[in-house]
């Protein structure tokens, strides 16, 4: 998304984070502190000038287990047993760990440490 696309979702959501790979820098981030919009590079405040046609992504954030239990809502999991990489529902997730033949001790181990997103 373009940079006024960013300062929309900052408008509305000042805990969302951005971060850009474009060229020249290997990475910029991009958030809100106290209605202020600041830009990072290499986890230092840059104030330089920024192209508004940069392309910016937000960092998603995980969420517990019990809030994918409770939102009812498509999400991804990230854990190093899972290789598939997607969005899941519930019963799907469910149905693939079973499949896979994880134990119980792996399957408390993905719900408990895997890192799960909307």
């Amino acid at each position: 998304m373009e940079l006024s696309e960013v300062i929309k979702e900052l408008e509305k959501d000042d805990t969302k984070i951005f971060v850009s790979k474009n060229k020249p820098f290997v990475e910029m981030k991009c958030q809100s502190q106290n209605e202020v919009i600041e830009f990072f590079r290499d986890n230092s405040i840059y104030a330089g000038n920024i192209n508004i046609k940069r392309e910016w992504q937000e960092i998603k954030k995980p969420i517990t287990f019990d809030e994918v239990l409770n939102n009812g809502e498509l999400f991804k999991c990230k854990h190093p047993k899972i290789k598939e990489d997607g969005y899941w529902v519930l019963s799907t997730f469910i149905k693939m760990l079973y499949v896979k033949c994880f134990d119980s001790a792996e399957i408390a181990d993905i719900l408990q440490k895997g890192k799960f997103y909307n």
